[in-house]
């Protein structure tokens, strides 16, 4: 028997290796290859990859990332919420369309002011005043859909004008033509921050003035020029009342918007509850009328007369004779004596002694 006992422990120790592994004895985590995760196959080879710093911008370093990317998107926005048109006027009719019409014709005065100071006062020539002054009109009449672009084509005319215009003010006498911002590109800009403002937060306008700001503090004070005259504070002023106007304008019309919707919601709260308690007075009466109408049907089962259930009722004795009859028609029975049945089959009267 021992024999046969260590022979069947031989067996059964040369056999363990063969059947695989059961699952509670496989690694823990498999490790993926190269083709099953996007990750190289180094971010796998030891545990100490785990925790190495370029692992380390798990959640942390996405919060980062998203709050870097949140303090953009301010003015990112602007290129799409600003999509939206020029409010039209709504009476009378023929004057939709006036804002747009009046943004258009101080283009134009924008377009022929702009060329002549920058082809004049600069020096710079019909061949770079004219796309210039251009890009001023375009700009102008783009804020009527898209304020965003239009105010960074606008900013990049002036610039690109004022760095190509430092090279000629070098020749010229004191006082010099005003630089960085001549008139008609003041205006220009102007109404177009004033109505970037009309249609994005106050946030974005603050932002756009802000850019604007420095751009005109960076040529002005610290690339300068020849002999010129300064307009950088006149300009920058111009602009941050355009903004604080539009600003203005903004939260009024958002202030109404919300008064409106706030009115609306009354009312229709008001309807609702005029209906619930419409609906509630008419329960109570259809209650009233049933009750009624058992108390009479308890009455009849008592085997009252007419003229005894209206003595009881304080009401004439056809009133009471009506009144029997409908109630008979809608219960469906034929007479007073259905109608005894019916009150004491649903316990509306009891027999005596119980």
């Amino acid at each position: 028997m021992d024999d046969a006992k260590d022979a069947r422990t031989g067996d059964d120790t040369r056999s363990a290796p063969l059947p695989p592994p059961p699952p509670e004895t496989r690694p823990a985590v498999p490790l993926p290859t190269r083709s099953e995760h996007p990750i190289s196959a180094t971010g796998f080879t030891s545990p100490a990859v785990s925790t190495s710093p370029a692992v380390s911008t798990g959640p942390a370093g996405s919060a980062q990332v998203r709050r870097g990317r949140g303090s953009l998107s301010a003015l990112l926005a602007g290129v799409s919420s600003g999509s939206t048109s020029l409010p039209p006027l709504s009476r009378p009719r023929w004057l939709r369309r006036l804002p747009h019409v009046v943004v258009c014709l101080i283009a134009v005065v924008v377009v022929i002011g702009a060329i002549d100071e920058m082809s004049t006062s600069y020096r710079l020539g019909v061949e770079f005043g004219l796309p210039a002054g251009v890009a001023q009109g375009v700009a102008l009449v783009l804020a009527l859909w898209r304020p965003f672009p239009a105010w960074w084509l606008s900013l990049s005319a002036t610039f690109i004008t004022a760095v190509a215009a430092r090279s000629n003010m070098t020749e010229m006498v004191p006082p010099g033509p005003n630089w960085p911002w001549i008139g008609p590109t003041i205006a220009a800009h102007a109404l177009i921050l004033f109505l970037l403002a009309l249609r994005m937060r106050a946030r974005v306008a603050l932002a756009v003035l802000a850019v604007t700001g420095l751009v005109t503090a960076f040529v002005q004070g610290l690339l300068g020029g020849g002999p010129y005259s300064g307009t950088g504070v006149v300009a920058v002023s111009v602009f941050a009342v355009a903004v604080l106007l539009g600003t203005a304008l903004r939260g009024s019309r958002e202030a109404r918007t919300q008064l409106v919707e706030q009115e609306y919601l009354t009312a229709e709260e008001r309807s609702r509850r005029t209906l619930l308690e419409e609906r509630n007075r008419i329960a109570r009466e259809l209650h009233d009328v049933v009750a009624h109408h058992m108390s009479v049907i308890s009455i009849i089962a008592q085997g009252l007369s007419n003229a005894e259930i209206a003595e009881r009722l304080f009401v004439a004795e056809q009133t009471v004779k009506t009144h029997v009859g409908r109630i008979l028609v809608k219960l469906g029975l034929r007479d007073r004596t259905q109608a005894a049945v019916f009150a004491y089959e649903c316990g509306l009267v009891r027999p005596t002694g119980y």
